[in-house]
């Protein structure tokens, strides 16, 4: 059995092995495994041993200072500091001196900053003097004649060298990068300028990092900024995430320097690219987080516009809605959608996808999806974050299972899952209580369960173009049922619990092996539409004559010879197809109804007609083609 982190830590709880044979193990996993994440687990279970070893130090201390893995030095660096205080000094500020890692740098610094020690300070003294950028150097240059550098706290020292490598880095990405300093701050950044071409596969990799912008978020003194250019940005989806970083990190700056920047940008956007699609909106009552979002949303739109010229969207308040990109061979969406917060409606119909992104669970308010006709076989577990989700349609896709996370679903009123490749409809499904649609028709399914009588407020029930035959008893418990539709099974009969079902007003049973209906049929007192056709009904029952609110009754394609006399009594029915049968006779009392204005008796066996027929006001339309009659 291969030995895992998990493993050795159940072992510790268990008093399998001690803390030091422990420790071995993990650091023989760290040493030969190539997996990181794998090697992070076994660095963090570190810090749920109560022991602090040298073996231990040893093994961090390594990690620290020679480490391929940045993540890894990073952990090993807090590890340190948590549990060596004291003797963890020395390979910290070695680290400082020779890690060549942004985040690492400014994770060794704040670490150093919570640390009281004579020697991080002359150290950092040290490093201040050694820096390789000049404007610093002008800025504290009498500092350095003053000798005043002795006289900063600790904590000023260490904000000096984050801003001057956090300056350093940017700059070495983005070159045309501006700022202003003052006493070795960074008051001022200004990436309007930036231009790089993302050609480079290099550089495609570098700036996919967005360490640097992140570390933004430590130059406490930023007074002034101005954005990449949007049009430099919308060029590509890498420069895309480097301004929606930037707005990001500005926003959870939250100060004045990132409002002015919001409703400078937003004034921008809504005068050059969106004049007339947002309504007057009063910026300046608007808080930051508004407005960062609003800035978001326009960023990504005008992204996805370039991007895909047909896409549709509606936008309100500054803030995407409706977003259609039906039609659109996408095959991957673009990340940026997940800043469109305020979508209610998703239309990725015929848009090539093979999956469906994770990111979707931060759109909280989404209403409605329609995935319709891509190449999907998973529905992820990132959909039950959509508490607002109403309607989800994925037709037409290759879904072989339904996710229990359907049930975590509050809201779902629409489900439509047809023509994909599902087996079977799990018992967890019953617990969908919202459903009122529910669409399960051309897949693969045998039987339906028991429990799908406990989708109380479900209306429309269609399970057509299966394999199934035969239905529960219980799907005729369904109290708000309305429309159903069973079409093209394999069934052979119908329970007598059929007439249960008081509210059902369309019933199609159309292309199954039925030889005879319950005599329950008549109970199904809402009824008005049922289709029967293409199925081997010989007969019907006496009841279908009860059937007060029937208007249209379709049997083509069936066996029978005989119409009972009862269907004469309907009092509403206006259309009856009975074409292809091998009728010989109507009952003469088909004058009794005064409403039909249809007549099918195509391909019957007919000889003569009863002369009642001839004073039905209402009947438009009596087709009789291919009989035997006699003229």
């Amino acid at each position: 059995m291969m030995i895992t982190p998990e493993i050795i830590y159940e072992n510790i709880l268990n008093n399998n092995i001690s803390k030091p044979d422990a420790i071995t193990q993990l650091n023989i996993l760290i040493e030969n495994i190539d997996n990181d994440n794998t090697r992070k687990e076994c660095i963090k279970l570190f810090n749920k041993i109560d022991c602090k070893s040298q073996e231990m130090f040893e093994i961090l201390e390594n990690l620290l200072i020679s480490d391929s893995n940045e993540n890894i030095r990073n952990i090993a660096a807090i590890l340190i500091k948590q549990k060596f205080p004291n003797k963890g000094l020395n390979p910290l500020l070695w680290a400082l001196q020779h890690e060549c890692n942004y985040t690492s740098l400014i994770n060794i610094l704040l670490i150093l900053a919570d640390i009281n020690d004579y020697k991080i300070k002359s150290t950092l003294i040290d490093k201040i003097r050694k820096n390789d950028i000049a404007e610093f150097n002008i800025t504290l240059i009498s500092k350095f004649r003053e000798s005043k550098l002795n006289s900063f706290s600790l904590r000023e020292l260490i904000d000096i060298l984050i801003n001057n490598t956090t300056i350093f880095f940017l700059k070495e990405k983005y070159s045309s990068l501006k700022y202003v300093l003052k006493d070795g701050i960074v008051t001022e950044l200004d990436f309007s300028n930036v231009d790089n071409k993302i050609i480079d596969w290099r550089y495609r990799e570098d700036i996919q990092d967005l360490s640097e912008i992140n570390g933004i978020f430590y130059l406490k003194k930023i007074e002034k900024v101005k954005l990449f250019s949007l049009n430099w940005a919308v060029k590509h989806e890498f420069s895309l995430n480097c301004l929606i970083e930037l707005v990001k990190i500005l926003e959870k700056i939250n100060n004045n320097a990132s409002r002015n920047v919001f409703i400078s940008e937003i004034k921008k956007l809504k005068e050059n690219k969106f004049n007339n699609e947002i309504e007057d909106i009063i910026l300046e009552n608007l808080s930051n987080l508004k407005l960062a979002k609003i800035l978001l949303n326009l960023i990504s739109i005008t992204f996805l516009k370039l991007k895909y010229p047909k896409l549709i969207y509606e936008i309100n308040k500054g803030e995407i809605i409706k977003l259609n990109l039906e039609g659109i061979k996408v095959v991957t969406l673009p990340d940026c959608i997940r800043y469109l917060t305020s979508l209610n409606t998703l239309n990725l119909r015929n848009c090539s996808l093979y999956k469906i992104p994770d990111f979707l669970a931060d759109l909280k308010v989404l209403k409605k999806i329609n995935l319709e006709f891509n190449n999907i076989e998973v529905i992820p577990n990132c959909l039950s974050s959509l508490k607002s989700l109403e309607y989800l349609n994925i037709n037409k896709n290759r879904v072989k299972t339904l996710p229990s996370l359907l049930y975590n679903l509050p809201h779902l009123e629409h489900l439509s899952i047809e023509n994909n490749k599902l087996r079977e409809v799990p018992d967890f499904f019953a617990k969908v209580y919202p459903l009122k649609f529910l669409n399960l028709s051309s897949n693969q399914l045998e039987n339906i369960p028991v429990s799908l009588k406990f989708l109380k407020n479900l209306q429309f029930l269609d399970l057509s173009s299966n394999k199934l035959k035969e239905l529960p008893s219980s799907i005729w418990m369904l109290q708000s049922l309305k429309d159903l539709k069973v079409e093209n099974n394999e069934l052979e009969k119908f329970p007598e619990s059929l007439g249960s079902c008081s509210t059902l007003i369309n019933l199609n049973l159309e292309g199954n092996n039925l030889k005879e209906l319950p005599d329950s049929l008549g109970f199904l007192k809402s009824l008005e539409n049922l289709r029967l056709g293409w199925n081997k009904l010989i007969k019907l029952p006496l009841s279908i004559g009860m059937l007060s609110s029937l208007k249209s009754l379709a049997l083509e394609n069936n066996s029978l010879i005989h119409i009972p006399k009862a269907i004469c009594s309907l009092p509403f029915i206006e259309n009856i197809n009975f074409s292809y049968n091998d009728i010989k006779e109507l009952p003469k009392e088909f004058g009794k109804m005064k409403s039909l204005k249809i007549l099918n008796l195509y391909y019957n066996q007919l000889v003569n007609l009863p002369y009642t027929l001839k004073i039905l006001a209402p009947l438009r339309k009596l087709k009789l083609k291919v009989n035997n009659l006699i003229q």
